[in-house]
């Protein structure tokens, strides 16, 4: 598996995830029907700070060795992020209706399919 194009993949989701996060947080908020308050959009933007970060450290990581036991802090960090947040997404999803259902459905499978590649990453080693 070329993990370089995993590594680039999640580094360009989390770098427009969190861009949008840190420019846009309050029409986020709108678009889930969430009240955007001071709170709720310094939190977004906190997340938004967390990809971004995330998003440079894959991004700088893309050419490296990636599986087995190189590098593993960095795919083992990648896989917990996704596969939590998959379970954590599947219970919004169920109850979710409209765009919004549409918009978390899409972003669901995305973070299921990186889920695999990384977890295919941490089982096998590099070629």
């Amino acid at each position: 598996m070329k993990t370089n194009i995993l590594m680039i993949a999640s580094a360009l989701y989390f770098a427009l995830a969190g861009l949008a996060l840190t420019f846009l947080p309050d029409e986020i908020a709108s678009f889930f029907n969430i009240d955007p308050n001071q709170i709720i959009s310094l939190a977004l933007q906190l997340i938004g700070a967390l990809y971004l970060g995330f998003a440079m450290i894959n991004w700088l990581s893309r050419n490296s060795r990636i599986g087995g036991i190189y590098n593993r802090p960095i795919v083992f960090g990648n896989f917990i992020h996704f596969l939590v947040s998959v379970f954590a997404f599947i219970g919004v999803v169920k109850q979710s209706t409209g765009s919004q259902f549409t918009v978390l459905l899409v972003v669901t499978i995305l973070y299921a399919l990186f889920t695999l590649g990384f977890g295919y990453c941490l089982r096998t080693n590099p070629s």
